[in-house]
């Protein structure tokens, strides 16, 4: 991803998982019709320098992944086969449970 080879492996564990989640914030910010007030290329910059693991991470990486996600939305691929998910596992800590999926009522996709 462009980073620094030298990083511990915690670190770079977590500078990974945050670039992955400022991501999908950012993509939900741009293309969810909910968010009336989009976040700027600047904004986005920002609030990634203020997130600890992510000042490991080159501007030219982060405003590369903001006009990636401006021009082209994550999108769910489908499953095997060609089928949609039709659930959801979720961990509690003790036990995993598999719960429906169920869309937004802003999402584009069909059930």
């Amino acid at each position: 991803v462009g980073l620094d080879g030298g990083l511990p492996l915690p670190e770079a564990r977590h500078t990974v998982y945050s670039l992955v989640y400022a991501t999908i914030v950012l993509n939900t910010d741009l293309h969810n019709p909910a968010v009336k007030t989009k976040m700027s290329r600047a904004q986005f910059l920002t609030n990634c320098r203020e997130a600890p693991y992510l000042q490991f991470v080159p501007e030219r990486l982060l405003l590369e992944t903001y006009e990636s996600i401006r021009t082209s939305p994550l999108a769910i691929a489908p499953g095997p086969r060609g089928r949609s998910v039709s659930s959801i596992v979720r961990s509690t800590g003790d036990e995993e449970i598999d719960v429906a999926a169920t869309l937004s009522t802003h999402s584009t996709l069909g059930p």
